[in-house]
């Protein structure tokens, strides 16, 4: 099973019961995945291809986690930057990690200056993502990456100088997932509450479970 699999996998299964909850909004597992598919069209429209990167800097929020299922079914390969980390090393990860596109919170304003100097800006808000794939299809585009070809790559602060991504493929992903599936001893109906960053490993891993 691939990234973009497992959303499709539970929409199927649980088209009506809610994917994501955030402050007063929720998104159904179907509307999640139909959104998916049209932000990976509008992405592929972009220009993106298969093995191309996309860096995503922002909040927790629901369309952090639409943009990562619409990245990986795109094809490409998400860059998952802090929003605490300054324009400067901003600017630095998205070059280092060759992001011709970026998704970035708009009220992060050094994020967005530091995004503006080497990528195309794409604002992380529901309204212009709406906008943005109102008129694309809703059919997944199947661009999907191998298991084992790179899938992500997350940006540690724990070293000196700038920080440092770390690459991930889709297999390592979903692996953690279902080890803390399995740990946690999670089953369908079940709500799990992220606090941590979703950029973060310590986020990453638990919120694509399908069905939970």
């Amino acid at each position: 099973m691939t990234i973009g699999a497992t959303l499709a996998t539970a929409a199927a299964a649980y088209p009506d019961k809610p994917a994501f909850v955030c402050g007063d909004r929720t998104l159904s597992y179907s509307a999640a995945d139909e959104m998916a598919n049209r932000l990976a069209n509008a992405l592929i429209e972009r220009g993106v291809s298969p093995g191309d990167r996309v860096a995503i800097v922002g909040q927790n929020s629901i369309e952090y986690a639409i943009a990562y299922f619409a990245i990986a079914r795109a094809g490409g390969v998400s860059l998952h930057l802090s929003p605490r980390m300054t324009g400067e090393e901003i600017a630095h990860c998205v070059r280092q990690g060759a992001a011709a596109v970026a998704f970035c919170d708009p009220a992060l304003t050094s994020t967005v200056a530091g995004i503006d100097r080497v990528a195309a800006a794409l604002p992380l808000d529901a309204g212009e993502i709406a906008s943005a794939t109102a008129s694309v299809s809703a059919n997944d585009p199947g661009r999907e990456q191998p298991l084992d070809a790179p899938s992500s790559a997350s940006y540690t602060g724990g070293t000196t100088g700038f920080p440092k991504g770390g690459l991930h493929t889709a297999r390592s992903r979903l692996t953690w997932a279902t080890v803390a599936q399995e740990f946690f001893g999670l089953v369908p109906d079940e709500v799990m509450g992220l606090a941590a960053p979703m950029g973060h490993a310590a986020g990453g891993f638990i919120w694509f479970q399908p069905g939970v």
